[in-house]
């Protein structure tokens, strides 16, 4: 009897990879057909990856951010080229050559400045900030905290399910994204999503993605909405699975780029400071090719407070600054 333990085993063993490998193929043949994240890997694998999240089966089409979708506004039309003002050109100063010539003095001409800019902030300016993200800001909160700023972060968050989950962090109880943003008063919240979404069609993935932003607009109008570009992967990573392609990558990171108004909704992209030449995360900024390390994360932290809105009240006239009041982050 001693000898066949084993081999009982084994064929107990054999007989569940089977079974689920079967309907593993079951799921991506017909409610995963369109899911690139169950079609790639072992099939076996299909089932394990469905019930750690079960969003995965969701038909991305039929999905909505809020209940009462029909009455969110519409995004604002993108405005075409520079979404911050650029400064013009100095007017050129009178040299008075012609000293017995009679000249009519010039009116110094007023020269705005960009209502917009970018800028170093100290920690106090996310006191009133939420990031809304998956695992990489997660990562964030952990190594890379910014003042008193929320995190409404889980691995596997999307814009598929962002709007189900209930999540904690240490300034607010469970609960669910609505209700934080219904319950609280953010000047600036951060959306950094997309990437574990590649794997559905385009087109549904960009279209929620909108839904999202228009939901986030809605029930909090005064904040800046930050939209944030998704950090790429490495060449490897890229490579190894077809949905995290480079061209699909940047992509996405353009679409959300443009649905930035540069008013009240901004693009950042933090990969300049984590890509190569060609756009791939740099192989000795992460061990998976995905996250990055956690020195990663605190230098990300720098990146944004190098990148906090500062709203210019001033104009500069005859090439003189004229403060009307100072300029300040939000």
């Amino acid at each position: 009897m001693r000898t066949r333990h084993p081999l009982t085993l084994l064929a107990v063993l054999l007989v569940s990879s089977a079974l689920m490998a079967a309907i593993g193929v079951a799921i991506r043949c017909t409610v995963g057909k369109e899911v690139q994240q169950l079609q790639s890997g072992p099939a076996v694998a299909v089932p394990l990856m469905v019930l750690a999240d079960p969003t995965l089966l969701r038909v991305p089409e039929t999905m909505a951010p809020v209940e009462d979708t029909e009455t969110l506004s519409k995004p604002q039309e993108t405005p075409s080229g520079s979404r911050i003002p650029s400064i013009n050109p100095a007017p050129e100063a009178d040299t008075g050559a012609d000293a017995g010539t009679d000249q009519t003095e010039e009116q110094p001409v007023e020269q705005e400045q960009p209502a917009v800019t970018f800028g170093t902030v100290e920690d106090s300016y996310f006191a009133d900030a939420l990031f809304i993200g998956d695992s990489r800001t997660v990562g964030l909160s952990q190594y890379g905290r910014l003042g008193q700023a929320d995190y409404f972060a889980d691995v596997g968050l999307t814009v598929f399910n962002l709007w189900d989950k209930a999540l904690s962090d240490t300034n607010f109880e469970r609960q669910t994204l609505e209700t934080l943003l219904s319950g609280r008063t953010y000047g600036k919240i951060y959306l950094m999503l997309g990437i574990n979404e590649l794997g559905y069609p385009m087109d549904s993935l960009l279209s929620q993605y909108q839904s999202t932003v228009s939901a986030i607009r809605k029930l909090q109008p005064q904040a800046d909405l930050l939209l944030c570009a998704n950090l790429h992967v490495t060449r490897t990573a890229s490579a190894g699975t077809s949905w995290l392609s480079m061209e699909n990558l940047c992509r996405l990171d353009a679409e959300i780029e443009a649905m930035a108004d540069g008013e009240h909704s901004f693009y950042l992209d933090v990969n300049p400071v984590f890509c190569d030449a060609e756009g791939y995360l740099k192989d000795d900024m992460t061990g998976d090719g995905v996250h990055p390390y956690a020195a990663g994360y605190t230098l990300w932290a720098d990146w944004l407070r190098e990148h906090g809105i500062i709203r210019n009240e001033e104009t500069t006239v005859g090439g003189n600054q004229v403060v009307h009041s100072p300029g300040a982050g939000l």
